[in-house]
């Protein structure tokens, strides 16, 4: 597994190319959507809107996904985070449908 390193304000992903090059996996994390692909083209392996995320960001840098073990480091951070979670679930059953 590759180490991972987080690019905080990415931008289009230029420093992405570098880090990539070196044996890094690169997190990008942008408020502007519109990054990601410019960035994903020099190498950033994953990328995070904290604009698009609700609750913690945290979990989501750890895990990055929606595991039992995000869940469960999301429970840790934000006791009583249901009601997010529900959200989601629905937000995805929308997307989905």
């Amino acid at each position: 597994m590759r180490p991972l390193l987080l690019d905080l304000f990415c931008g289009a992903g230029g420093a992405a190319m570098g880090y990539h090059r070196a044996g890094f996996d690169v997190i990008g994390v942008d408020i502007n959507p519109r990054r990601k692909a410019l960035a994903e083209k020099f190498g950033m392996t994953h990328f995070v809107n904290p604009k698009e995320v609700g609750g913690d960001l945290v979990a989501h840098l750890v895990e990055l996904n929606h595991s039992r073990r995000f869940w469960a480091l999301v429970e840790s951070l934000m006791p009583g985070h249901d009601a997010h979670r529900r959200a989601l679930e629905d937000w995805t059953a929308l997307l989905a449908a």
